[in-house]
């Protein structure tokens, strides 16, 4: 019924857009998020006008098999994932970051995207030929090109700092006790909430969101990258590198703790450390680069960190590259996020 409206030339705009809602509706009862959805929902204030142009195409794969057996399938892995979280399968003292399960699934299609890849040839209209697995490897689908990109980026954020005159400073963010399934040591939390990993990382983006219009509502500025990367039972925490003007670093520091330990107060006490760390970057023992190298290599391929050991799960940050990379794909999670570039 829905095609049909698009093959009349009598329906309004308008009309289109109350069926649109309609099967967005039944997309949202699935916890579905509709395509386009932010930009075609209903808002009190819109400085825009409505893009029309848009629900076409988010009603074609709304109606469309294959995107539900793609959104479905994803579904029934997220929630996999956490029912195996739940029973303590996913941590340091079993499999850390996510469940070997999910670990062998990402190598499996790895393997059928290279078989797909070497078996397939691109052609451009002068009827030239390239290697589908070299186009591949010559993107940033290549971890080793990516990290580079990833490292020339902050090299230039450090160049920009030296620049302006601008102090670095180092931060790490870490979620409430109620978004953790297990202890350090393997056991089940009492404090769990049965908060999700995506729960999780909703929470650091929501929190970060608070701070940043409550930052600029101050008049203070900065800009660096973040690094979002799981704890061992797969949580989100977030570290982030950022540049300032060194007069604006105690209140910026002070504004960014106060948002980081507001929820759940009482649990911290005296001790904030578990929920929110800073540090001032000395150039003489180090550059910002150099100091942000290691979460950025540990979180896409490990290269160079072979014989560094993780605090947390005692293994070589190398061979946990694997199960960082499967657990930033199956909870689509962002790893890497610049802000504030000036």
């Amino acid at each position: 019924a829905c095609g049909d409206l698009f093959v009349s030339d009598d329906v309004k705009p308008e009309e289109i857009r109350q069926a649109w809602e309609r099967v967005a509706a039944e997309a949202m009862r699935l916890e579905v998020i509709p395509p386009a959805f932010e930009q075609l929902r209903r808002k009190k204030r819109r400085r825009k006008p409505v893009p029309y142009e848009l629900i076409p195409p988010s009603l074609a794969r709304m109606l469309c098999a294959d995107w539900w057996y793609r959104k479905l399938w994803q579904m029934r892995c997220e929630w996999r994932e956490e029912q195996l979280r739940a029973v303590c399968l996913v941590n340091k003292k079993a499999s850390p970051y996510v469940s070997y399960e999910a670990v062998i699934h990402k190598r499996e299609q790895r393997r059928k995207s290279l078989e797909f890849f070497r078996s397939h040839e691109l052609i451009n209209e002068d009827g030239d030929t390239l290697d589908m697995e070299d186009v591949v490897n010559a993107s940033n689908s290549n971890p080793a090109h990516r990290r580079n990109e990833m490292m020339a980026c902050v090299k230039g954020l450090e160049l920009i700092a030296e620049m302006r005159g601008d102090c670095a400073v180092f931060y790490t963010i870490t979620c409430p006790s109620r978004f953790h399934a297990t202890l350090n040591n393997g056991r089940p939390n009492p404090k769990w909430t049965s908060a999700t990993v995506r729960q999780s990382s909703d929470y650091l983006v929501d929190t970060f969101a608070a701070f940043r219009k409550a930052m600029y509502k101050a008049g203070l500025r900065w800009y660096g990258v973040r690094v979002a990367e799981p704890h061992h039972d797969g949580t989100v925490h977030w570290h982030l590198l950022c540049f300032m003007r060194k007069k604006d670093r105690r209140s910026i520091t002070a504004l960014l703790r106060k948002f980081a330990i507001r929820e759940d107060r009482e649990e911290l006490g005296t001790n904030t450390g578990p929920r929110f760390k800073s540090e001032l970057i000395n150039p003489r023992k180090g550059t910002p680069t150099s100091y942000i190298a290691k979460y950025i290599s540990k979180n896409i391929d490990g290269r160079g960190l072979a014989k560094e050991i993780s605090k947390e799960t005692g293994r070589s940050l190398r061979d946990s590259a694997e199960h960082v990379s499967a657990w930033a794909s199956l909870h689509r999670v962002q790893q890497f996020r610049f802000f504030g570039i000036p």
